[in-house]
Order: structure tokens, then sequence, then C-alpha cells
């Protein structure tokens, strides 16, 4: 679908056949069964959703002057990529 230029989306849409809401989760599902590379899934779970709600202006980026929610837990990351193949149970934040 990128090929031709399709704009992909990606949602948990909380549907009560397939309940999940894990964004980590719905990356990876796209990456195994759509075939979008780690970059492709993680701008259709945050740019084109921003624009698929009329929100592309101001959220679903990390740049000046937009909205957004977001956590920095370790700054030593090198790589971003990690949390679309990484699932684990929640876990208290040290202090």
């Amino acid at each position: 679908m990128y090929g031709l230029g399709v704009i992909v989306a990606l949602g948990s849409d909380f549907n009560p056949n397939a309940y999940c809401l894990a964004m980590p989760m719905i990356m990876h599902l796209a990456c195994v069964y759509m075939r979008l590379s780690m970059e492709e899934a993680i701008t259709a779970a945050t740019l084109n959703s921003a624009h698929s709600l009329g929100r592309g202006r101001t959220h679903g980026a990390i740049t000046a002057g937009r909205k957004g929610d977001f956590v920095v837990l370790d700054s030593s990351v090198s790589s971003w990529k990690h949390i679309i193949y990484r699932f684990a149970t929640a876990a208290p934040i040290p202090s």
C-alpha cells in the first residue's frame, strides 16, 4: 500500500473481538503481518493516526509547537526500535 502512496494509520480500535490496548503490540503485528518497517509502523501509529483524526498539524510528532504526552524513561537508549518488539509487565518506576 505504501508503494501506491496510501497513507496507513494504526490504532487499537478497542474492538471487543480483538481486545488489545497495547500500541507496541499493534505496531508489532503491522510489522509481522503487514510487512511494515519499524519506521513505517511508528509513523502509522503516531503522525498518520493524528492525521486520520484531523489533528495532524497539532499532534502525532515530537516537534516544537505540537501538543503531546510522553515520558522519557531512559535517556541513554541508543535506539527506539526495541519498543515494537519488547513486551513486558508493568513495574514501578524507581524514584
